[in-house]
Formats: C-alpha cells, sequence, structure tokens
C-alpha cells in the first residue's frame, strides 16, 4: 500500500520503518543511520563510495554527475570548476572517475533482518483497528504491529524478494469466482477443492456449465454437448497455441527490439553531450587565445565608463533601463509529481497548478499555502485555466469543472478522442488541444467549435488581442475569434513540434523541442530571429513587458531581452525539467514550475 500520510509510531514490538527503493519496509530493530544515503535519506541501493569518502546510491551519484555537468554546459559565466560535481556532505570535490563499490555496507545492507510485507499491518495508536497498509490521515498517528494471521518469517534483506514471490501468506484470488474475498495462496488450495464456479473444460468454446470439480466431472461424462466434436476443438487448440507461440515470439522480438532502441537512444544522448562538453573546451580555448583583443577591450570598458558616467548627469527621460536581475523569492511545495501547468485567479491571490501526480492544488500566492487540493483526475493533468468561479483542467481526455471556493467537482465531459494535452480560458472561452484539433466551448461549457488543420498534436494555445494562436508540428495557424474563428494566418517554418508560444511586445514567441525559441513580428509573421542557449526542449515561455522568460528541459529558466534579443540571465534553481512558465499582470513576480514537483516564485 501507499505510504500513510500520518505520522509512523515504530517504537512499539521493535519493528522499524525505513525508505527502501521505491517501498517502505519494516525492519526488526533499528537501522543504523550510516545505512542511508545523504542525498535522498532512504536506505543506499548499489552503494558506491565517491573520492570525497562519502558513499552514496549509484543512481543519486550519477544524478549528482550529471546535474554538475548540465549546469557548466548551460550558464555563460565560466564556473571555478566546470562540470565537476561537489560533495554535499563537505562541498568537496568529487571526481566523477574514481567511484568504487562499498561492498561493505552492501554486506551490512544484505543482513539486515526485514519482516515479510504480508506479515505486518499499521495500527492507529491508542488501540485502534489495524489498517493494512493503507492510508492514514488527519494527523492520526500509526505503528506498524505484527499480524497474527500474517506471514511470521522475518529474514534477510537480500532474500526478501525471492521469497515475498513465494510467501503462502500473499494475497490470492479464485480465478473462477472472482467475487469473493481475496485469499492467501494457502487457502487458495482448500477453497479450490469446494468451489462452485468451476468451469467446464469446454468453456473457451462456448460451454456455459460450471460447478464443483466433480459435478463437471460428472457433466462431461454424461454427455457435454460440445464433446461430440472434441477431436475437432483439440485440432484448433492446437492451432489456438501456434498461434499465441508465435505471437509470443513477435513479442519477444518487439522487446528486444525496443531494448535495441532505447540502448541506441542512451548512447545518441551521451554522444550529443560529449559533443556539447567538447564545444564548451573548444569555446574554452577559443578565448584562451584571444588574448589579442584584450586591449581592445580595455578601451571599451574606459569607454562605457565614460558612458555611465554621462548618463548619472544626464535628464531622466534618457537614463537607461532597469537590469535588476531576477531573484527566487519563495517556493510552494506539495505535489509529489512533476508540475506540469500553472494558472493565476484574476486578482492574482490564487495559483493553481497541475501536476503528473494527478492532482489540481488552489495555493494562497501569500501564504504560500495550499487552500485545498482537488483529486479525481486519473492521468497527468497537462493544462489548467479560470472560467468565472470556475476551475477548469484536462487530463487524460476529459475536462473538470470545479468551484473555485469550495474545490468541489461541478461536472466532467469527454473532451476528445485522444489525450487533452493543453488547456486555456481566455476572451470568455475555453480552448483545448489534442492530436490535430482544437475545441472551443462557451462559459457555459457547450462545445461551439472543432478546429482542424494541424497534422500532431496541438500543444500550445495562445489567446492575444481577440487572436487565436495555436502550435503543432512545423506550423502556427492564427484565427480570429470575432469572426466566428475563422483561421487568418497559416506561419510554416522548419522548426520541429512546437511545445509553448507567447506573444508580446509586438512579438510571437514560439517554443521547440529543438531546443530554439522562434520570433516573428506579430503583425507580418516573416523572417523570424531564432534565440539559441537552451540544451532541452522548451516546454513553456511567458513575456512581460520586454522580457521573455523560457523553461527547458535543460532544468533552467532563462530570461531574454525582447528588443536586443539576448539572454539577460540564467536562473538554475530547479533540479529537473520546468515543465510551466507563468507571469504576473499586476506584479514583478513570475512562477515556475518543474519534474522536481516544486513551484518557485521569482520577482523581476
Amino acid at each position: 500500500g501507499r505510504e500513510s500520510e500520518g505520522a509512523i509510531d515504530t517504537a512499539a514490538e521493535g519493528l522499524t520503518e525505513a525508505r527502501d527503493g521505491d517501498r517502505t519496509s519494516v525492519f526488526v530493530g533499528p537501522v543504523p543511520r550510516s545505512l542511508f544515503c545523504p542525498l535522498h535519506d532512504s536506505l543506499l541501493q548499489e552503494p558506491l563510495i565517491a573520492s570525497c569518502g562519502h558513499t552514496f546510491c549509484r543512481v543519486c551519484l550519477e544524478r549528482l554527475i550529471r546535474h554538475a555537468d548540465s549546469s557548466a554546459a548551460s550558464t555563460s559565466a565560466e564556473p571555478q570548476t566546470p562540470g565537476v560535481p561537489q560533495c554535499p556532505v563537505h562541498k568537496s570535490t568529487i571526481s566523477p572517475d574514481v567511484c568504487i563499490p562499498n561492498i561493505a555496507l552492501q554486506s551490512q545492507l544484505d543482513a539486515l533482518r526485514v519482516h515479510c510485507k504480508y506479515g505486518v499491518v499499521k495500527e492507529k495508536v491508542g488501540g485502534a483497528e489495524a489498517v493494512g497498509g493503507g492510508d492514514a490521515s488527519g494527523g492520526e498517528r500509526y505503528r506498524w504491529v505484527r499480524d497474527p494471521s500474517g506471514c511470521p518469517r522475518h529474514l534477510r534483506l537480500a532474500e526478501r524478494a525471492e521469497h515475498e514471490t513465494q510467501c503462502t501468506y500473499a494475497p490470492a484470488q479464485c480465478p473462477h469466482c472472482r467475487e469473493t474475498a481475496v485469499l492467501t495462496r494457502r487457502e487458495l488450495k482448500h477453497h479450490l477443492e469446494g468451489c462452485a464456479r468451476v468451469p467446464c473444460k469446454f468453456e473457451p468454446y462456448g460451454c456455459p456449465f460450471r460447478g464443483r470439480r466433480g459435478d463437471v466431472d460428472a457433466h462431461v461424462a454424461s454427455g457435454c454437448a460440445f464433446k461430440a466434436i472434441e477431436p475437432f476443438l483439440s485440432n484448433v487448440g492446437q492451432h489456438r497455441e501456434m498461434v499465441e507461440e508465435r505471437l509470443e515470439c513477435f513479442g519477444e522480438f518487439q522487446r528486444e527490439t525496443r531494448q535495441t532502441l532505447s540502448l541506441l537512444s542512451t548512447r545518441v544522448q551521451q554522444l550529443c553531450e560529449e559533443m556539447e562538453n567538447m564545444v564548451v573546451r573548444v569555446e574554452g580555448s577559443y578565448d584562451a587565445l584571444s588574448s589579442g583583443i584584450t586591449e581592445n577591450r580595455k578601451q571599451l570598458a574606459m569607454l562605457m565608463q565614460e558612458i555611465h558616467s554621462r548618463k548619472r548627469t544626464a535628464p531622466v527621460l534618457l537614463s537607461a533601463p532597469s537590469t535588476k536581475p531576477v531573484t527566487l523569492t519563495g517556493n510552494f511545495s506539495g505535489h509529489t509529481g512533476p508540475i506540469w501547468c500553472l494558472t493565476l485567479s484574476p486578482d492574482e491571490r490564487l495559483l493553481i497548478s497541475g501536476s503528473a501526480d494527478t492532482t489540481v492544488k488552489v495555493w494562497e500566492v501569500e501564504s504560500r499555502k495550499c487552500r485545498f487540493t482537488l483529486e479525481g483526475h486519473q492521468d497527468i493533468v497537462h493544462g489548467v485555466g479560470i472560467n468565472g468561479a470556475h476551475i477548469v483542467s484536462g487530463s487524460d481526455r476529459n475536462i473538470k469543472v470545479w468551484d473555485i471556493h469550495s474545490g468541489k467537482c461541478l461536472r466532467t465531459f469527454d473532451a476528445h478522442d485522444n489525450t487533452v494535452c493543453s488547456l486555456v480560458c481566455r476572451a470568455g472561452y475555453i480552448f483545448s488541444g489534442s492530436f490535430s484539433e482544437i475545441k472551443v466551448w462557451d462559459r457555459h461549457y457547450s462545445g461551439i467549435h472543432t478546429l482542424r488543420g494541424h497534422n500532431h498534436w496541438v500543444r500550445a494555445i495562445c489567446v492575444w488581442n481577440n487572436l487565436l494562436f495555436t502550435g503543432s508540428y512545423n506550423r502556427i495557424l492564427v484565427y480570429d475569434i470575432n469572426d466566428n474563428f475563422q483561421c487568418k494566418a497559416t506561419v510554416t517554418e522548419n522548426c520541429g513540434s512546437i511545445y509553448s508560444i507567447a506573444v508580446g511586445n509586438g512579438k510571437l514567441m514560439a517554443g521547440t523541442y529543438e531546443n530554439l525559441i522562434y520570433v516573428w513580428d506579430v503583425e507580418t509573421l516573416h523572417s523570424p530571429n531564432i534565440l539559441h542557449g537552451h540544451t532541452g526542449a522548451v516546454y513553456s515561455l511567458a513575456v512581460r513587458d520586454s522580457k521573455c522568460f523560457s523553461g527547458s528541459y535543460d532544468t533552467t529558466v532563462r530570461v531574454w531581452n525582447l528588443d536586443t534579443m539576448q539572454c539577460l540571465q540564467t536562473l538554475s534553481e530547479h533540479s529537473s525539467s520546468v515543465e510551466a512558465v507563468i507571469s504576473a499582470t499586476y506584479s514583478s513576480t513570475i512562477f515556475t514550475g518543474a519534474g522536481d514537483a516544486l513551484i518557485h516564485m521569482w520577482n523581476h
């Protein structure tokens, strides 16, 4: 079962709870802190000794090294130790090439005594009924206790997986009467002896008879209608087995093919990373060989100093625009999966977020506290919007409507034949994008238009000045909202899949899977500028005045000047792909949501 949200009291009976990879295990006695990874505070998995002397999980150490390389490649300023990770404990340098297995700690881990998961349950402190690993809510305390009717075994951690696959106390279900209560494997054998739902052996061919085993044998012997054609059915069965065997071989071939493609994809990614690192080294060498321009730089510095001196004495109207850096002012924590979408209420007091954990959360911006969590979706929430006093969210093929004051789900309706991958509420309409189409609903959720013309997933939607901009593969379509959604313009560019669109400062911007941002004049839609800098797909864009904020798979947010087309700043506070960026209208605040399940709030 899932981890309890209430507190777990593990002191009783000498049972100790600890995270073990992707599950919670119950150990016999306390677990030494030396067996926990310093990076994620769970039991070590494949422990490696780094050059700093500390031990980390293999996956954690590899992630730390990759993050250091990514940070070094994505910043324009030359770091003190480019691409070299630091020990999170003592901040000393870690050599990526010096990592050896910690055999001693692995032996200690394997020797830990752990209870079979089918022999313990959670019990509410104070004598309440045991809950068997289900959720605890309301801040109540629970403790692990032995299940007197469960498995009595406790064994070495290294032996647990093999034992639990064969444990006779594991849940089992009768294959004939699935509506009965769940049994254990040891109970199933006895149950099958008296099960009254055993099917006739000719059931695969249409015989409806069911009964106890003796009754079934008597039915077959006394003249089952299908017994007369048993030879023919046997021949059909043999052919079916041959077909199933061939299908299994084909499935195995498919799995091997997918594995090969995965390995090739990983290798291509490694080659790309090596090429990027090589480019960084070449650029560094080029800078080192450019000492001949030192004198010109000195003269330029003197000239700039004189310009700044004159600006201080010039009239106010001639002063330079502010270049105040973007600073992190807080974060919102509570989701358990990547943040895919964000939006603000009209008064900008509430922030709404959609996540891969299938929930929508409503936050108070001033206190950064979660007001309530909206549950009901079964898949990633790809889009959220505000329609009057309603929150609108899109997930899977459905759209849900919630009351913004109570959090109650008011209605759910089917939106598309494929996944809803984008959603926007603007100009009195609700727009949702899916594969090759955009659907339009009025404020009362009546479908009024289906806009077609794209040839791929419509992941990007933006409304500006009563124009609807939609982005797909190599194409942007522009619709006039006031002219019954007639298509007024088509922008075709060999840019690949478009993941984000924003309009502002007289510019139309599109972020692509190819790591680039295309910028057109919104009036002419010709001859775009191209912004380079990201090393991953550009998933999100937001515009405020002359600044553009872009979020990328490379874990960074970049700040661009739309007048000069230059990158002003790179924000690297997120530790995973940045999926959502929005800007406030009435303040100098932006919000970013990422795969690390955090929402950051910035001031610019």
